[in-house]
């Protein structure tokens, strides 16, 4: 059974670090900390008042509970399937596209 985060040891926890791959951005940043050049952004608050407004801003989404025939959702089932999607993120582009004027209807 795997130990929970609170029994690591501080050597395991350093072992673990020692052992972590980064990304080079990553490892671009930790050069930096490390050499003493990192400088973090000035208007830090700011910064996270900006990333807060853009994650409130953000299309949540909200349930919807409505009736549709059996054909039409395995149609919908199985369209979603063949496009490799959820079939709700199918109905949910198909509703965007309505109401943003984009949904065109082919022969």
């Amino acid at each position: 059974m795997p130990k929970l985060a609170t029994e690591v040891t501080r050597a395991e926890l350093e072992e673990l670090i020692a052992k972590q791959v980064l990304d080079p951005d990553e490892q671009e940043i930790e050069d930096a900390i490390a050499a003493g050049h990192y400088v973090p952004d000035p208007d830090l608050p700011a910064r996270i008042r900006e990333w807060k407004e853009a994650l409130e801003n953000t299309d949540r989404k909200l349930p919807m509970s409505m009736r549709v025939s059996v054909r039409v959702m395995g149609k919908l089932k199985l369209k979603a399937r063949e496009d490799g999607i959820p079939y709700q993120t199918l109905v949910n582009s198909i509703l965007h596209k309505y109401v943003t004027g984009k949904l065109v209807e082919r022969d």
